[in-house]
């Protein structure tokens, strides 16, 4: 009887553990954070740095829930509209994405900018895109993840979500050798 009762109880916490990962993750499964469109640029400087810049990424974040969602970013003076909050690159040595700070975390979104808490409302269906100009030359085989904040209108909770992997192709390579990368969505993780 002990035996049965131990067995059961560890079938119910295990039950909730995964519940509650299923929970945490859902916002993860109602927001698509994809890869649309790559293309080549005419070299140019980037600003602020000293790199040329020769290669287009356009992402989407798409709103596949039923609801609408509040994606959180910059707002400029021109309309334009930036829900990046990190770039990720990958660390080989520990097989996971890192963050640009020394804590390797986000920061708490209590402690973040006003500046990046800007809104942005998505209806079921709606997209929001956004690109980005790099190096084929410098960012020649960067392993790359983008996040953002999410939320819903009238809540102060939020998620950060992570976009599909791109890996920035060489300047030696065709093109369409990368254009693989937009056919294979992986699935978003936390």
């Amino acid at each position: 009887m002990k035996i049965n009762c131990l067995r059961l109880f560890c079938i119910v916490l295990l039950t909730g553990m995964v519940l509650a990962l299923c929970r945490g993750s859902n916002a993860q499964s109602l927001v698509e954070f994809c890869v649309t469109d790559v293309h080549a640029i005419e070299r140019r400087a980037a600003l602020q740095q000293r790199v040329y810049v020769d290669w287009n990424i356009t992402f989407s974040i798409t709103n596949r829930s039923e609801n609408e969602i509040v994606v959180f970013g910059m707002e400029f003076e021109d309309g334009r509209f930036d829900p990046v909050r990190y770039l990720l690159h990958f660390n080989k040595k520990t097989n996971s994405w890192d963050y640009p700070n020394s804590s390797n975390a986000p920061t708490p979104w209590e402690k973040e900018s006003s500046v990046m808490k800007h809104k942005k409302i998505l209806r079921p269906g709606e997209s929001l895109t956004f690109s980005r100009d790099v190096s084929r030359v410098s960012d020649c085989g960067l392993r790359m993840v983008y996040t953002a904040q999410v939320g819903a209108p009238k809540s102060k909770k939020t998620h950060e979500i992570r976009s599909e992997e791109y890996v920035v192709p060489c300047s030696e390579q065709k093109p369409d050798a990368s254009s693989k990368q937009i056919e294979h969505k992986s699935p978003i993780e936390s």
